[in-house]
């Protein structure tokens, strides 16, 4: 910008510029991305980042993940209450506030997928009266489903008397690194061989059964 004056009887008016560039707040992550590695479908997955506005000036924000597929599935931990927001498979906690300058805010990221595939997405940055998606921080993961074996593949009766009751117990394991989630199916015939449990459905942890 340029301002001139006129001075009475000076040749050339006086100018004044004003120059400067017009920038938003700086913030930073204190990771470059965040890799979850393989996880189990259907559970809660947690991850902490720190956001830290490194500007001399407040900035109003607005985190989200973009794109994000269908709601978890059922059975999985009630959303976290307070100023969280939960869209399908992400909670944000805090998703929006205002940094003061040279302020950090720490920000939890609950994750539950609800589809098993390889996730590749991010979590952005919307800054208040700078625009959308200003900054994008990565997120990579692979939702799997733990295989469940029987450790009794077989049930053995041998010789059996006519109507007298006979029970064997079956067990399966979970020989993997992460929870997996049963249920069994209701039978629906009652015929001479039938199955009971305590437990019709519940998790196995790693490496149990």
């Amino acid at each position: 910008e340029e301002f001139r004056w006129r001075v009475e009887g000076a040749l050339e008016p006086l100018r004044l510029r004003i120059k400067g560039v017009v920038i938003g707040p700086t913030f930073q992550f204190d990771v470059p991305q965040l890799k979850l590695g393989s996880i189990s479908y259907g559970f809660l997955t947690t991850c902490d980042v720190v956001l830290s506005n490194t500007s001399e000036i407040p900035m109003t924000y607005r985190l989200r993940v973009p794109g994000e597929g269908p709601s978890p599935p059922p059975a999985t931990p009630t959303p976290t209450p307070g100023k969280a927001q939960r869209n399908k498979e992400f909670e944000i906690i805090p998703h929006s506030g205002t940094l003061p300058p040279n302020f950090h805010q720490n920000i939890r990221i609950n994750f539950i997928p609800a589809l098993v595939k390889t996730y590749s997405t991010a979590l952005v940055v919307d800054v208040h009266e700078v625009g959308k998606e200003v900054f994008s921080l990565p997120i990579s993961a692979k939702s799997v489903v733990s295989p469940i074996t029987l450790l009794t593949p077989l049930l053995d009766f041998g010789r059996c008397f006519i109507q007298h009751p006979y029970a064997r117990n079956v067990e399966l394991l979970n020989d993997s690194n992460l929870p997996v989630r049963y249920e069994m199916s209701p039978q629906v015939n009652q015929r001479a061989l039938l199955y009971l449990t305590p437990h019709p459905r519940g998790v196995i942890k790693p490496h149990s059964t």
